[in-house]
C-alpha cells in the first residue's frame, strides 16, 4: 500500500495536526533542520511480512503491512518535557482515532495499531511513533 491515502486521511480527519502531514522524504528533510511547525506527522512505511502460501489452483498469501505515523511535538516549553508529554497525548490519540478501522480501499482490511514507541527527545522535539497494521491477500498473476 502507498502512503499518500494515510497522508490524505489524516489531512482530512485529523484535527490537531493542522494539515502539517508528510512522508519519508520531508521526514529526513524535518530532522535535519527541524523546520515545519509542530505539531506535524509524518508517515512511513515500515515493514512487511507475507503468510504461508496457499497453493490449491492460484498462490494466494495473506501479506501484512506496517506504517509508523511519526509524531513531533514542541518540547521547548518546558525542558521537563512534561508539556510535550500531555501535548503528545492529545495528538496521539487524535491519529488513533483517525486511522483506526479505516479501509484505504477495497484490497486492505481495516487499519488496526499495533503499538506505540518513544523515538527521541531534545530541547525543541519529542518524537513518538505510532504503529499500523493492514492486511490484503495476493494472488499470482
Amino acid at each position: 500500500m502507498k502512503v499518500q491515502p494515510i497522508i490524505d486521511r489524516l489531512k482530512s480527519v485529523s484535527t490537531t495536526l493542522g494539515g502539517r502531514i508528510a512522508g519519508a522524504a520531508e521526514f529526513s528533510a524535518e530532522v535535519e533542520a527541524a523546520r515545519l511547525a509542530v505539531p506535524c506527522a509524518f508517515v512511513l512505511r515500515a515493514s512487511g511480512e507475507a503468510s504461508e502460501a496457499s497453493t490449491l489452483g492460484e498462490v494466494v498469501q495473506m501479506f501484512t503491512e506496517d506504517f509508523a505515523v511519526v509524531i513531533a511535538v514542541d518540547n521547548s516549553v518546558d525542558t521537563r518535557g512534561q508539556a510535550a508529554a500531555e501535548a503528545l497525548d492529545d495528538v496521539l490519540y487524535d491519529v488513533i482515532g483517525s486511522l483506526l478501522g479505516w479501509e484505504a480501499d477495497a484490497v486492505h482490511n481495516a487499519f488496526v495499531m499495533v503499538r506505540d514507541d518513544h523515538v527521541a527527545i531534545d530541547r525543541a522535539r519529542l518524537w513518538h511513533q505510532a504503529i499500523f497494521r493492514t492486511q490484503s491477500a495476493i494472488a499470482s498473476l
